[in-house]
C-alpha cells in the first residue's frame, strides 16, 4: 500500500507504475507466506485450518515459480515505465537470484528450512528499496550536478 499511497501524494493522481510495484509485492508476499504455512501443515490439518499451504499441496513449488515470476515481471514493467535505471535492474538481477535459490533449495517438509527461506525474504524489500533509492538519487544528481 506504501506505494500506491506515496506516489498518489506526491503525483496527486494514481497511474500504473506503483499499482504494478503493489501487484508485484502482492505476489511476492503470496510466495513467503505459502512457505511459511509449510511450516505449520500439520497442525494446519489437525485444526481444519485452510492455508495456501495445504491448498497448493504438493504443487507448491510450481505455485511458487509462478509466483515469484509474477512478481518480478511486474517489477521489471514499473521499472521500465518509471524510467529506472540500472541500479534498479541490478537490484532486481539480485531479487531474481535470491528467488532462484529459494525455489531450489524449498522443501515442503522441512519446517526449519522454510523458516530460513522466509526469514530470507527480508532482503528482498532491503534490495527493491536501495535499488530504487540509489537510482532516484544518481539520475537526479546526474541531472541536476553534485549537491542537489
Amino acid at each position: 500500500m506504501g506505494s500506491l499511497m506515496g506516489w498518489t501524494a506526491v503525483k496527486n493522481q494514481i497511474s500504473i507504475e506503483p499499482i504494478l510495484f503493489y501487484a508485484g509485492c502482492v505476489f511476492w508476499t503470496l510466495s513467503y507466506d505459502t512457505i511459511y504455512a509449510h511450516q505449520d501443515k500439520k497442525d494446519d490439518e489437525k485444526l481444519g485450518m485452510k492455508s495456501t499451504a495445504l491448498y497448493f499441496g504438493d504443487t507448491t513449488k510450481s505455485w511458487l515459480k509462478r509466483f515469484y515470476l509474477t512478481s518480478l515481471m511486474t517489477w521489471l514493467y514499473a521499472g521500465i515505465l518509471s524510467s529506472l535505471n540500472n541500479i534498479f535492474y541490478i537490484a532486481l538481477l539480485a531479487v531474481g537470484f535470491i528467488f532462484h535459490r529459494q525455489y531450489k533449495n524449498f522443501n515442503p517438509d522441512d519446517p526449519s528450512q522454510c523458516m530460513s527461506i522466509f526469514k530470507n525474504n527480508s532482503y528482498v524489500g532491503l534490495l527493491l528499496f536501495f535499488g530504487i533509492l540509489l537510482d532516484r538519487i544518481i539520475t537526479r544528481s546526474q541531472m541536476y550536478g553534485p549537491g542537489v
